[in-house]
């Protein structure tokens, strides 16, 4: 492993400071009326070196997703070992909905606004741990004799987290007015016995 210098570490600070700053200011403002220049006032850096760290403000949404797929990859997929996989793919939702909670109604509201604006490509089909990670539980019940084969567990993947993200905006419509975790749990729980083996 790489070790990390004192300029690395001071890279990867200033960049996070500069998310920091522009989440909270697009959270204020919005993400189409928070400006670059707005941003590097508020984190108090200049032009320059926001362009260092993000190549435009879209990249600023992205910075959110690489938060969170770092965690999972690092925390949440990590301790995924006990109880089978609708156990397994429960408990990864229940994660996923407790972060979001975590997050704020407001930044999800920003996030989720902001994905319509810039090319949302990355956000569906990118090569990201959220979904990866998801895929992959998926497969383990396939392999286990769990979860069907007709279906790939790609689409099941898929379709799951269509659900997940509509729980997610009816989340942000009610101005966080329920209980995100146990509700996309429930919902979740219910399209799950969709994919479940039955056996005669």
């Amino acid at each position: 492993m790489e070790k990390m210098t004192k300029r690395k570490l001071q890279a990867i600070e200033s960049r996070k400071h500069i998310l920091d700053t522009a989440l909270e200011l697009t959270r204020k403002r919005g993400f189409e009326k928070a400006s670059i220049q707005d941003i590097c006032k508020e984190a108090g850096v200049s032009t320059g070196a926001f362009y260092h760290y993000f190549k435009s403000k879209d990249e600023i949404v992205m910075g959110w997703f690489d938060r969170c797929d770092a965690y999972f990859k690092e925390v949440v997929i990590p301790q995924l070992k006990d109880g089978s996989s609708y156990e397994k793919v429960i408990s990864y939702i229940s994660s996923l909905a407790e972060y979001a909670k975590d997050t704020g109604v407001e930044y999800i509201t920003v996030i989720y606004r902001a994905q319509l604006q810039v090319d949302n490509e990355i956000f569906l089909h990118g090569k990201r741990a959220v979904p990866d990670g998801l895929k992959d539980l998926m497969t383990q019940g396939q392999d286990a004799g769990e979860f069907r084969r007709d279906i790939t567990a790609r689409e099941m993947t898929d379709e799951i987290l269509t659900v997940f993200r509509g729980t997610v905006l009816n989340w942000c419509w009610s101005k966080g007015g329920y209980d995100l975790e146990k509700n996309a749990v429930r919902i979740v729980a219910r399209y799950l016995t969709a994919f479940q083996k039955h056996f005669d």
